[in-house]
């Protein structure tokens, strides 16, 4: 996943969560979602990080939607967009 198309998604999810208040409260799509591993998420930050060698490391922390939204750290090039079925 690129990091333009990320950003979306978060931005989407800030805008559906600050009507509801709550996680539990909003009705998820699969467009509003993404996957890594296997397991929807709710995507909800990027971290820009550095390695030791200087190079970017972009990393994204996710709410896994059946986990009770439990937090998910991650590599973004390990994300995939969830395409509404």
């Amino acid at each position: 996943m690129n990091r333009d198309d990320y950003f979306d998604l978060c931005v989407k999810a800030a805008v559906k969560l600050g009507l509801s208040l709550r996680f539990q409260d909003v009705v998820w799509d699969d467009s509003d979602l993404v996957v890594s591993g296997g397991i929807k998420y709710v995507p909800t930050k990027y971290i820009l990080g550095f390695d030791r060698n200087g190079n970017a490391v972009h990393t994204v922390e996710l709410r896994d939607i059946m986990a009770n939204y439990s937090v998910t750290i991650a590599k973004l090039s390990d994300v995939e967009m969830l395409k509404g079925e």
